[in-house]
């Protein structure tokens, strides 16, 4: 079975090597999405000896994903993990986001920062944000989940080609979740970890 962290990455050059070194752990291959970046991003990906694809100009982290699932498709991919490039997610976590895939549980495993009794500091303004996305994000597509906007989840290749990647910003978090309940999906949730103390991902939204 072959696993595969996929990192969006733009004007990532300070963090990407750590996340790259850290994730292929865990993995058997890390590709990284440069989106356009205008500093070493690319190279330092390149370094770290990472499978790159490049987009020639920025266009958002929903075209990235829509990149990176492409990728999968084409080279037949079993579980795609997605992961930020910026050194909030850690990557040390892999393996409990993608176990409850390999034993057949979920289709979709998402990284969730808000589960009950996981005790995790984030800042107010952003969690009074997520949590009125979530909420909206749940009533829309009849689910339940604590933590609609994590950028850090697992996809068995079942789900690959459900995925429309109409939104090309951020709000690709919500639309995923979207067309994996229309498609009948199983999804789950884990706890996870996010750093606050990293400058967050610099994404044109």
């Amino acid at each position: 079975m072959t696993v595969v962290a996929a990192i969006p990455a733009f004007n990532e050059e300070i963090a990407i090597g750590s996340v790259i070194v850290r994730a292929r752990q865990y993995v058997d291959e890390v590709l990284v999405i440069d989106d356009g970046s205008i500093d070493t991003t690319f190279h330092v990906a390149e370094l770290m000896q990472a499978t790159l694809l490049r987009h020639e100009k920025n266009a958002g982290k929903g075209m990235a994903l829509h990149t990176a699932f492409d990728w999968a498709i084409e080279n037949k991919v079993d579980v795609l993990v997605t992961l930020d490039g910026d050194g909030q997610h850690n990557p040390d976590e892999i393996p409990r986001l993608i176990e409850p895939i390999l034993s057949k549980e979920a289709d979709i495993v998402n990284g969730a920062r808000f589960l009950k009794d996981h005790n995790i500091k984030v800042p107010r303004y952003r969690r009074i944000g997520q949590a009125v996305l979530t909420f909206a994000t749940n009533k829309a597509n009849d689910v339940s989940l604590n933590d609609s906007q994590s950028g850090f989840r697992a996809f068995s290749k079942e789900t690959f080609s459900a995925f429309k990647f109409n939104n090309s910003g951020m709000g690709i978090e919500s639309e995923m979740i979207h067309d994996a309940s229309a498609a009948g999906f199983k999804i789950t949730e884990v706890p996870i970890t996010c750093r606050y103390d990293v400058d967050g991902s610099t994404f044109n939204q």
